[in-house]
């Protein structure tokens, strides 16, 4: 009854706007409680400050800075006022190549996909240009929160005329962002014999299409090789979010190997991680040799074929969380990752050895002064 009762008082939490005395809580408590350190402590402390639950103290967090961003963000681009001049002046080109027009006039650009790297996070997203509706219709724009710090990203695109004697597929710049790729583009593509447009979807790296004029029914083709953003830095932010892919593609599958081996954080390990070997090791060890958690390495002899090496990680066997290896409690529930031997019983309170025993404890210095016969140390 009394977790049915807890559980309806989130609800009627959940469903309470915040209010403004809390508001405030949370910003002292936030002050209160810097980061650094345990940061599961740190948001239960903040979260019991404020009185109400973890969850909804991190949302309204985020809230709030996506919102500050944005309140710091528009004086920025009210000043700026991107136009096609300024696009051009200050922006890096964006090419396509080994392009091929047979029968085809002109190419023109109306919808680009860009890939873009955060500038604050560093985490690759996709963005999609099209023509603006604020007046500048010239203008190619686009724009996407952040999926991780929700910071907004804006490209602009000067676009360019594809023909004979031209590759440019327009200028860009971006806002809190850094675009480094093209992906697709939509473009109106010109009849060279009657002037007559049609659409091209997806026109990208492998791009290759023949067709009849709807007009004068001459056969147009328009193939591509590749695209390019040019400039050193484009180059630079393409190895950037190759190294940030990697690491999210191992991060997928350490989630994925954690699920296969039953390990779900916040829940304790088997047998709490010990072992028949070790039955006062509260871990587990994740061994690099083959990428798997076992709760020794004799453990991992029994069932694996190839050599130990020694592990560099370790998962909390009360929470299951991973981390690196070392001696210190967990660093996700703070419990001992193994029990220590000791002289003391009751929690420290007594030990029969006098050489670790307090000052204050009566049987330190007892029998100190008693004298052994002559005869009695020879036995000894």
């Amino acid at each position: 009854e009394s977790s049915e009762s807890e559980q309806d008082e989130e609800e009627e939490q959940e469903d309470q706007e915040w209010t403004q005395v809390q508001q405030d809580a949370l910003e002292d408590a936030m002050r209160r409680y810097p980061a650094g350190g345990d940061v599961h402590q740190r948001w239960r402390s903040i979260a019991e400050a404020v009185g109400r639950p973890v969850n909804q103290c991190m949302e309204q967090f985020r809230a709030g800075r996506a919102a500050a961003l944005r309140a710091m963000r528009a004086p920025a681009l009210a000043a700026q006022g991107q136009t096609v001049e300024t696009v051009k002046r200050t922006g890096v080109e964006v090419r396509l190549t080994d392009v091929k027009l047979i029968g085809v006039g002109t190419v023109v650009p109306v919808e680009i996909q860009f890939q873009v790297i955060c500038s604050r996070c560093k985490r690759p997203g996709d963005i999609t240009t099209r023509r603006g509706t604020d007046g500048n219709g010239e203008l190619l724009r686009g724009g996407r929160p952040c999926e991780i710090c929700r910071q907004e990203q804006v490209i602009y695109v000067a676009p360019g005329v594809i023909h004979a004697s031209s590759n440019i597929v327009g200028t860009i710049v971006g806002e809190l962002c850094h675009p480094y790729e093209m992906v697709t583009s939509d473009c109106w593509v010109s009849c060279f014999a009657c002037g007559s447009t049609s659409l091209a979807r997806a026109v990208g790296a492998g791009f290759a299409k023949s067709s009849e004029c709807g007009a004068c029914f001459r056969t147009t083709r328009f193939s591509v090789e590749g695209a390019t953003i040019a400039g050193p830095a484009a180059a630079l932010w393409r190895r950037v979010a190759a190294g940030e892919a990697e690491r999210t593609a191992a991060r997928a599958a350490a989630r994925e190997r954690r699920a296969q081996e039953g390990i779900v954080g916040g829940t304790p390990l088997p047998k709490q991680g010990t072992c028949k070997h070790y039955g006062k090791s509260y871990r587990w060890f994740r061994f690099p040799c083959c990428k798997k958690a076992y709760p020794c390495e004799k453990c991992h002899d029994e069932v694996a074929d190839h050599e130990v090496e020694w592990a560099t990680r370790m998962i909390c066997g009360y929470c299951s969380k991973e981390q690196i290896f070392s001696n210190k409690p967990c660093m996700g529930c703070g419990a001992a990752q193994f029990k220590a031997r000791t002289t003391h019983w009751e929690g420290g309170k007594g030990t029969r050895d006098q050489v670790v025993m307090s000052r204050n404890d009566k049987q330190k210095y007892s029998g100190m002064n008693k004298t052994t016969s002559k005869k009695q140390k020879a036995k000894k």
